[in-house]
Parts: C-alpha cells; sequence; structure tokens
C-alpha cells in the first residue's frame, strides 16, 4: 500500500520536528512535542517490526510445547501435574502467512499454555534447568526477554 507506513510516520515526524516545534514557546509544549516524537519512533518500530516479533515468538513456543507433548507422551511423568490433552487444542500449525492479528491471537493461546504448564510443575522442580522441560521454558524465557527488550529499546530486529 502506497504511501507505506514507513513513509506516513517520517511524514508526520518530518512536520512536527521541522515544521511544529519550532513554533512552540512554552518549555511544557515543546516537551509535550518532544514526547510526541518518541511516540512516534515507538510507533514505528512496532508497525514495522510487530509482524516478525509475534511470528518469531510463535515459533518458539510452538517449539516449546511440542517438547513438552513429546516428554508427557514418552515418559509418561506422573510427578509433573500437567494435563497435555490441552495441547491437543492449541494452534500448533502454522498459517501460510497468517495476518498480526491472528499470530497474537495465536500467540495468546501458546502463552496460556505454558503458564499452565509452568504452575503445573511440581514444586520441588521449578526452574530446575537440569529438567528437560524447564530447560526448555527457561530458554524460551530467555529469548523472550531479549526480544522484548530489543522492542522496548528500539532496536528491532536485532543485529546481534
Amino acid at each position: 500500500m502506497q504511501p507505506s507506513v514507513k513513509s506516513v510516520i517520517e511524514s508526520i515526524r518530518f512536520s512536527l520536528k521541522h515544521d511544529l516545534l519550532p513554533e512552540l514557546q512554552s518549555d511544557w509544549a515543546r516537551q509535550q512535542g518532544a514526547r510526541m516524537l518518541w511516540v512516534l519512533d515507538h510507533l514505528q518500530t512496532r508497525a514495522l517490526c510487530e509482524h516478525e516479533f509475534a511470528v518469531q515468538e510463535n515459533e518458539e513456543l510452538k517449539s516449546l510445547l511440542h517438547f513438552a507433548q513429546t516428554y508427557f507422551e514418552s515418559s509418561g511423568h506422573q510427578a509433573w501435574p500437567f494435563d497435555p490433552r490441552m495441547l491437543n487444542d492449541l494452534p500448533l500449525k502454522q498459517e501460510s502467512w497468517p495476518s498480526l492479528e491472528e499470530l497474537q491471537v495465536s500467540n495468546y493461546s501458546l502463552r496460556t499454555a505454558v503458564d499452565r504448564l509452568v504452575e503445573s510443575s511440581p514444586e520441588e522442580e521449578v526452574a530446575n534447568k537440569d529438567h528437560p522441560l524447564w530447560s526448555a521454558i527457561l530458554k524460551y524465557l530467555t529469548n523472550q526477554n531479549a526480544r522484548e527488550a530489543h522492542l522496548a529499546a528500539g532496536d528491532w530486529p536485532p543485529t546481534e
């Protein structure tokens, strides 16, 4: 679509920075204008990168939940009171090119399943990095924290 989201945001930023801000008289008005520039930067990062962010997180969540499903099926681990049948209704298969809204709905379902998995963990196993399922959960949480930190810093996609 033309103009692109990026072009629209850059146009708003240019007008704000070069036309409006120089005309503002009070410190408060200039401060508000600077905040608007920050919001535009954040909006641009979100608008341009949120879809990729959601795809990455959903893929990692699906991988983690596939691992959990295999773990429960193969070991019949009774010490972890989690009902793996709840994984049967999750959106574990990827659509060819889902919309951001579809990804976010899927993401919510997958995160809820991971939350239930964590909450059902035996107390003595919580965050045990030597437990194979907890190792996978901790890896996801570490990666998700890094993704969110990059997005919040306006450094998305990360260059590392």
